[in-house]
């Protein structure tokens, strides 16, 4: 690695939006195993859960376009892509546990 070339910097956007949709997976086992083994109640009271997910999703998608405008300068399309599907999904599996219950 050149001494001389300047490191890239990982979009903060992308790290938010993994950290929001790891903590959101994280509470998405929680709740679900509150319904599943002590009352099924006690999960919808939760029902801002989906939108950690959601806004995980938005950040990613964020983080995927602030680093494709860099030219180069920010890193951290994996962990953007992380956030934007994890998000996705926890939100989608959140959403349809607060539905269903």
């Amino acid at each position: 690695m050149n001494a001389d070339a300047p490191r890239q910097q990982v979009s903060t956007y992308a790290l938010l939006a993994v950290m929001l949709a790891v903590s959101s997976t994280g509470l998405c086992l929680i709740t679900t195993a509150l319904a599943l083994f002590w009352h099924a109640q006690a999960a919808v009271t939760v029902v801002f859960l989906p939108l950690l997910g959601l806004a995980a999703a938005i950040l990613g998608w964020m983080g995927l376009r602030q680093i494709a405008s860099s030219q180069g300068r920010l890193a951290g399309r994996p962990l953007a892509l992380l956030g934007l599907f994890l998000g996705l999904l926890t939100a989608v599996l959140q959403g349809a546990a607060v539905i269903g219950a």
